[in-house]
């Protein structure tokens, strides 16, 4: 993510904690193809202490937890369970 800003991944299938996906994309910072805008993303989320890191090919985001509780935690968040995060692992 440094190094490239974000950007498309490939081959990145995975199955983690009953959970099995991929990861299209990382999101970068600014004038990038996958910038994310945190107003519209943020508004479908019930919870506001979470920040999106990347998505998969399904339309399902993938989130680091923000508040003192969840810091640093991995969630994915799957836009047919209505967004609720699920915890992935405790670690980026």
């Amino acid at each position: 993510m440094i190094r490239c800003n974000g950007g498309e991944t490939v081959d990145t299938d995975f199955k983690l904690n009953r959970t099995d996906s991929d990861i299209r994309a990382f999101y970068g910072i600014g004038d990038v193809e996958y910038s994310f805008d945190m107003i519209p993303f943020l508004e479908e989320f019930p919870e506001k202490d979470i920040l999106p890191v990347a998505k998969d090919s399904f339309g399902n985001y993938f989130v680091i937890g923000l508040s003192q509780e969840n810091s640093g935690k991995v969630f994915f968040c799957d836009h047919e369970k209505w967004m609720k995060p699920k915890l992935l692992t405790d670690t980026f």
